[in-house]
């Protein structure tokens, strides 16, 4: 009978420490596109060109099972990959990039919301919308 209850307690460990259902919701291919949550300042020569910027940029994500991503940014002519590991918690996305020091340090953090047609993911400056394709 004590083996039975080992069993258990070893099969509800390994399920509580899976992926947990926002990470498994998330896993899949994106088109993403990014905007500045305050209106821009027209006279601000900076905040104009960054919104002009974000505006011509096309995002492709692709969300893995194994929490990698890969990342695709184009504008016009260019473009640029990047590859990261990513996880959720709570109502928060995380991506992380590795370091020198074998470790991972999250490089930017999202508060993260379903919609309709994907994910909301917002900073204090930033509103990224992924579309799932």
């Amino acid at each position: 009978m004590k083996k039975i209850y080992l069993t258990i307690a070893a099969l509800m460990f390994m399920v509580s420490c899976g992926p947990s259902a926002m990470d498994q919701a998330l896993v899949g291919n994106y088109a993403g596109k990014m905007s500045l949550r305050a209106a821009v300042d027209t006279t601000d020569v900076g905040s104009s060109m960054v919104a002009a910027y974000l505006e011509m940029s096309e995002f492709d994500f692709t969300f893995n099972k194994d929490n990698t991503l890969q990342s695709v940014m184009s504008m016009q002519s260019m473009s640029d990959t990047v590859k990261m590991t990513w996880k959720t918690k709570e109502d928060s996305l995380y991506f992380y990039e590795e370091t020198f020091q074998d470790g991972k340090v999250p490089v930017q953090v999202y508060f993260i919301s379903q919609t309709s047609e994907g994910y909301d993911l917002t900073d204090d400056d930033y509103l990224f919308r992924l579309i799932r394709k």
